[in-house]
């Protein structure tokens, strides 16, 4: 269906959403371009958090914990992103399922490029880049691919530019205020639903990559990344690739490491 190496895992959850909601309608709804139009996703304050305290990150006392030691992925990802000093780095860091440091020890090195990093110091630019980014090339490309292959039409109201452009333009305190994101849509939407229906914590759309990863795929992912179609292309350095399964396996959460390359393979 995808046409193309796609490391999205959740584009199996919103094929099969696909295909269920097909049995009912043809047309549906969708709410992509919400989140990056009125700046819903937790990154956004976590960005702008960590500018805030960056003389305190100067002296990073996280740098006790070695990110490759540490398995739960997320106080991993953490880790790295604090060691960040500016923005742009650190919202790149966010956006990555590889950090450069990845990409240094995995990849042959006639594969790498030096990267290059905006300045966007503010929560706007942080919305601009996702929506010429992530947006088109990950959400939109998603559900367009999940949902045609189900012959289901599926629209999003949220990605007219004007509703975008409304976003974009509004202060900060309109889209992040009170501990809460995409805050004036909520308040909108309170006239509108169930309270339970806005306040719950945000959800995404994820699969049981890891242990999938670790029992049911583990033998196809170690036949795939590790054959010799694989090693004749000299795009991976294979010692850290196998180390990389290794870990996996004994109980460090790289699924996000392993699953691009198994995709991309």
């Amino acid at each position: 269906v995808l046409d193309q190496p796609f490391a999205d895992s959740s584009m199996i959850p919103t094929f099969l959403l696909s295909k269920f909601a097909r049995e009912e309608v043809v047309v549906a709804l969708s709410g992509d371009g919400g989140d990056e139009g009125f700046a819903g996703y937790e990154r956004y304050r976590a960005g702008r958090f960590l500018d805030s305290i960056n003389p305190l990150l100067a002296v990073n006392p996280l740098k006790l914990f070695p990110a490759q030691r540490v398995t739960n992925p997320r106080f991993r990802k953490l880790i790295r992103h604090s060691s960040f000093q500016t923005l742009p780095r650190r919202y790149s860091g966010f956006q990555s399922l590889f950090q450069s440091s990845d990409l240094n020890s995995i990849l042959s090195p006639d594969l790498l490029t030096k990267s290059h990093d905006d300045d966007f110091p503010n929560l706007r630019r942080m919305q601009e880049m996702d929506i010429k980014t992530y947006l088109p090339g990950d959400l939109m490309y998603k559900v367009d691919m999940a949902s045609m292959s189900n012959s289901l039409e599926v629209r999003s109201p949220f990605l007219d530019y004007r509703v975008i452009e409304f976003g974009l333009s509004l202060p900060a305190k309109y889209k992040v205020a009170g501990g809460e994101n995409k805050h004036i849509l909520r308040e909108i939407a309170r006239d509108l639903v169930p309270s339970k229906l806005i306040d719950r914590p945000k959800m995404g759309f994820g699969i049981p990559r890891s242990r999938w990863l670790r029992e049911d795929l583990k033998g196809p992912v170690q036949e795939i990344l590790l054959s010799e179609s694989s090693r004749s292309r000299g795009w991976y350095q294979f010692d850290k690739v196998e180390e990389i399964l290794r870990r996996h396996n004994q109980g460090i959460e790289l699924d996000s490491l392993i699953w691009p390359m198994f995709m991309l393979e």
